[in-house]
């Protein structure tokens, strides 16, 4: 039973900083939409972002990252509902993608780090 004390505690501690590190990483994400909605215009739904992938990549600087994909929804005229994805790599926005009728698939690159 003493073993098993300091493997729950570790297992515990990770399972919560893999949760946080989500948090901070939606976070970023909801920031990312938010910033390239304004740029061109349309209303960005920000309670429409879900986690829609994940993986492993290779950041700038040659070391291996998360890879996270995050999906919402906009609006060109207040009606309508457009598709959009933003991806982040180690945690920072690289591009956000918007999906628009009007306008056609808009790609927004975004600073990494």
């Amino acid at each position: 039973m003493d073993t098993l004390t300091p493997a729950l505690l570790l297992l515990l501690g990770a399972l919560g900083y893999l949760w946080f590190n989500g948090v901070r990483a939606r976070e970023a994400a909801v920031a990312a939409c938010r910033h390239a909605c304004s740029q061109v215009q349309v209303q960005f739904l920000d309670q429409t972002v879900r986690l829609s992938g994940l993986g492993l990549a290779r950041a700038p600087s040659g070391s291996l990252s998360l890879r996270r994909h995050f999906r919402f929804e906009f609006s060109e005229q207040g009606s309508d509902r457009q598709p959009g994805m933003v991806v982040l790599l180690a945690g920072q926005p690289t591009q956000v993608i918007l999906d628009g009728a009007a306008s056609g698939r808009l790609v927004i690159p975004m600073g990494s780090t």
